[in-house]
């Protein structure tokens, strides 16, 4: 029985400092990143969870909110059971590679003063 994988690529940004944690095997973060969207004049955001273990947990470690960030690994299920003893069930990304991404300025022809492009 074959297992289908369905690859993520986003680029958002933090919206808190990444919760760390560690493992037997390693270092893990997650995160929760905002993706904004516009279409015509309508602009909409998603909040996506991210988990991240081993390198990009490490990664994740030195981020803070606020910080633009790439991510690239799959969707999965996650199951877990909070606080109040209720089953909670999620789709997260499980990165592959979590990286901070520079905020490049530009400066714009017809403007006198730099603005920030993405």
């Amino acid at each position: 029985v074959s297992q289908s994988r369905y690859d993520v690529f986003l680029l958002g940004n933090l919206v808190a400092d990444p919760r760390t944690f560690d493992t037997k095997n390693g270092p893990g973060a997650n995160s929760r990143v905002a993706v904004n969207r516009k279409i015509g004049d309508v602009e909409r955001t998603l909040y996506i969870n991210v988990k991240c273990f081993g390198n990009s947990g490490r990664d994740a470690a030195g981020m803070r909110k606020g910080d633009r960030v790439f991510v690239k690994g799959y969707l999965e299920n996650d199951e877990y059971t909070n606080k109040e003893g209720t089953v909670t069930k999620d789709v997260v990304i499980n990165a592959a590679i979590f990286s901070r991404q520079d905020r490049k300025t530009e400066t714009s022809p017809n403007a006198s003063d730099s603005s920030v492009g993405f």
